[in-house]
């Protein structure tokens, strides 16, 4: 395999035609929504007075006066992750076959590509949907190794905190180059459904078959694209921020020169601006990626041709 020659061929695919930017956008393999909950060191003198058990009964207080608007929200996060991720399965295949077609030199569009997405969705909503219960399953198993750690840290009980902190430690190990291969046996399994028309698990099955017999090729491959990855982004990241320095500029000079409303006007019309450039640049850097995948996938099991010899035969 020409690994150079398909980052370039998929570099030059995703550059040409930029309607995969918009689809990569919403084909991701997961999307995370993270909350964080601080609380200053700074405030401990001014509430050492308050017990755990008092804490808790204002935090169960505030939920009870608040029941409504965070079922509310709880219900509105939970519906948009849900139609999100639905949409995912659809541009996830529109994506592949995209990528594909274009590597194949046919002529394809985005009208195309959807229609491609929809008639894969249902096998490759079932791998995704079997993706997110596997990740999940491991995340909630560690994740609740290590609340076991900290309040048996906090009890006292330290045998049994440094026991599950341990165990704890062995899996997440462990997980690692699981998640590594079963991340990529996802990848190409999105590729076997939609190329091949197959079902979610055999599409699976046909993933997890070429990783073994082609396990070299995969691996290296998967090295490539984690460090062409991180240098697109991290090109993409250094420019985003160079742009923000004359945003916060413009923003600073607004405010000095007619207030904050001035300086917020400011700010929110060329933030907007940056997000929307942010945002498309992000989907390019995954277009690239995918499309290093699925021409990829399409040359994994080549083989290698003897060199031809011009020697002429003895007579």
């Amino acid at each position: 395999m020409d690994y150079l020659q398909i980052l370039t061929r998929a570099l030059a695919i995703s550059w040409r035609h930029k309607y995969l930017w918009l689809l990569a956008l919403f084909a991701g393999e997961a999307t995370t929504i993270g909350t964080t909950f601080q609380t200053g060191s700074s405030s401990r003198n001014s509430h050492s007075n308050l017990s755990g058990q008092a804490v808790w009964s204002q935090l169960t207080n505030w939920v009870g006066a608040h029941a409504a608007l965070l079922w509310t929200i709880g219900i509105t996060v939970a519906l948009l992750c849900v139609a999100l991720f639905v949409l995912s399965a659809v541009a996830n295949g529109a994506l592949v076959k995209g990528g594909a077609e274009h590597d194949a030199e046919r002529p394809f569009g985005l009208r195309q590509a959807w229609s491609a997405g929809v008639r894969s969705f249902w096998p490759v909503l079932g791998l995704k949907f079997f993706a997110f219960i596997v990740f999940a399953s491991l995340a909630i198993v560690i994740g609740g190794l290590g609340l076991m750690t900290i309040v048996f840290g906090a009890s006292g009980a330290v045998g049994a905190a440094v026991a599950t902190g341990l165990l704890a430690g062995v899996l997440l190990l462990a997980a690692i180059p699981f998640f590594v291969v079963f991340g990529v046996a996802i990848v190409l399994g999105v590729r076997v459904i939609v190329l091949e028309g197959k079902g979610a698990s055999d599409g699976f099955r046909t993933a997890l078959s070429l990783i073994w017999r082609r396990r070299g090729r995969v691996a290296l491959f998967w090295l490539l694209v984690v460090v062409a990855g991180i240098v697109a982004a991290t090109v993409v990241g250094l420019g985003l921020v160079v742009a923000a320095v004359p945003i916060v500029a413009l923003a600073a000079a607004a405010y000095f020169a007619g207030g904050w409303l001035l300086a917020l006007a400011t700010g929110l019309g060329f933030g907007a601006a940056w997000l929307i450039v942010a945002v498309t640049l992000v989907g390019g850097v995954n277009a690239f990626t995918s499309t290093c995948w699925t021409v990829a996938y399409r040359r994994f099991d080549l083989q290698t041709q003897p060199a031809v010899s011009t020697q002429p035969q003895p007579a």
